[in-house]
């Protein structure tokens, strides 16, 4: 322990004197244990007392904690006091709470037990053939199915508005008729127009280039069918020895 100042004679003997009044001085002396002021007898003085319980120096923790011969086998009645005061069930041990059943709990099964279906291979492959895979005809009020057909949903019908129309037959088409004569003008016409023969011809410079000094006009009569620019695969001209290995990305 390095000290803030060294004090010599006198001073380190009042020094000492000051600062035996604190307790901290008093138990932790410096250089010795914590003293906790117990006064032991003369014999632990001299090392002939010794606290815990000897062992036989043979023993060691594994053989403890994984004994070879089974752990310790505690008596029917005390196994079952801790097993009802602290819930202590051995590993893997069934929970029984001791009660008194009326029936034999290891055949009676709990529950709504559905009837046997035999052969349900067969009937899953031939449905129609199974008495119950139709409902039941039920003889109702006609009050009550037409009261359905009206506030329900029918599949493959509209919707019954409750208006009472009668059946006008299945060419019958709502909304007012369109303009009446040979030649209609519908939406067919409106998109398309009624362009003219010679609006409906091509352009004179459909693919052809209309730019000046840019126009692919042969001088001889050979390149009529010729294509100008470089191919993007250039098949004219023969393979290098070694292909390249510049990056075009």
């Amino acid at each position: 322990m390095i000290k803030a100042q060294n004090l010599e004679g006198l001073a380190d003997k009042f020094n000492e004197i000051k600062e035996g009044k604190y307790a901290s001085h008093q138990r932790e002396p410096l250089g010795q244990g914590f003293s906790r002021g117990y006064e032991w007898p003369e014999k632990t003085e001299n090392g002939q007392i010794k606290f815990g319980v000897p062992s036989t120096g043979l023993e060691n923790a594994k053989d403890i904690l994984y004994p070879q011969r089974g752990g310790h086998n505690e008596p029917s009645e005390v196994s079952s006091l801790y097993r009802k005061t602290h819930g202590n069930f051995a590993p893997g041990e069934q929970k029984k709470r001791e009660y008194e059943w009326k029936v034999d709990p290891n055949e009676h099964r709990f529950g709504y037990a559905e009837k046997k279906v035999f052969n349900g291979a067969a009937l899953a492959l031939h449905s129609e053939r199974h008495e119950e895979a139709f409902p039941k005809t039920i003889i109702v009020k006609k009050t009550v199915e037409d009261h359905k057909g009206v506030a329900n949903d029918i599949l493959g019908v509209s919707k019954n508005l409750g208006q009472g129309q009668t059946n006008r037959g299945p060419d019958f088409v709502h909304g007012i008729k369109n303009v009446q004569g040979k030649d209609p003008w519908n939406a067919g016409r409106c998109i398309h127009g009624e362009p003219s023969e010679r609006e409906v011809m091509p352009d004179k410079d459909l693919g052809k280039s209309i730019k000046p000094n840019c126009r692919n006009v042969v001088r001889k009569e050979e390149d009529t069918l010729r294509s100008f620019g470089v191919p993007t695969i250039r098949t004219d001209i023969p393979n290098k020895q070694f292909r390249s290995v510049a990056d075009y990305q």
